[in-house]
């Protein structure tokens, strides 16, 4: 199945119909758009021609699209990449499929060169059972994120820093939020509530 982006700009507080995105042409997939944190770019992952899932970044202003820019190594890499989280300061949280071919978290930092340094998150996150689509609020307080964990489904965790560098124990979704369904993808709103 082809993944596609559609687009639509709310004009007097209705939306018209949703249209393919102009900067996706050429693009054997388009999935997973995120809006940068000052709204002035969007991320998504897209495969061009025979390459993997990488992520793009696309400026967007006034109404108007620009051309779509690979982000460079080591962000990307020559496996999958999905679903960026970005933090005011730069740090991106992301999913990807390198060292080994399991889809798990990692966070890439902005380093002195201006570059990024990125590590995979520890072994109390990723347990080797799909932990995937990152979300972490401005303040870097916890994480969401999704899991198969149970073996059963796919679930929303959420796990709080400790205040020394690491993570607490892992809060499953209360119930009726999380359900014997699959639960994926949670975002934040752009006020963080």
């Amino acid at each position: 199945k082809k993944s596609r982006l559609l687009w639509s700009r709310q004009s007097n507080g209705a939306w018209p119909a949703f249209e393919p995105a102009p900067f996706a042409a050429g693009f054997a997939y388009a999935n997973e758009p995120v809006f940068s944190r000052d709204g002035a770019s969007l991320v998504f992952t897209g495969v061009k021609d025979s390459g993997g899932k990488d992520f793009w970044s696309v400026p967007y202003s006034k109404g108007t699209w620009g051309r779509p820019v690979a982000l460079s190594a080591p962000v990307n890499s020559p496996a999958d990449e999905f679903r960026p989280c970005f933090q005011p300061d730069g740090t991106i949280w992301f999913v990807s499929s390198r060292n080994g071919g399991m889809n798990q978290l990692y966070k890439a930092v902005k380093d002195g060169s201006g570059g990024y340094a990125v590590s995979k998150l520890p072994p109390s996150i990723n347990t080797g059972n799909w932990e995937c689509d990152p979300c972490v609020p401005t303040d870097g307080r916890f994480l969401a994120f999704f899991s198969a964990v149970d073996q059963k489904s796919t679930d929303l965790y959420v796990v709080f820093a400790d205040g020394k560098g690491g993570w607490g124990p892992w809060v499953k979704a209360r119930p009726g939020f999380a359900t014997a369904n699959a639960e994926y993808g949670g975002h934040l709103t752009a006020d963080g509530r």
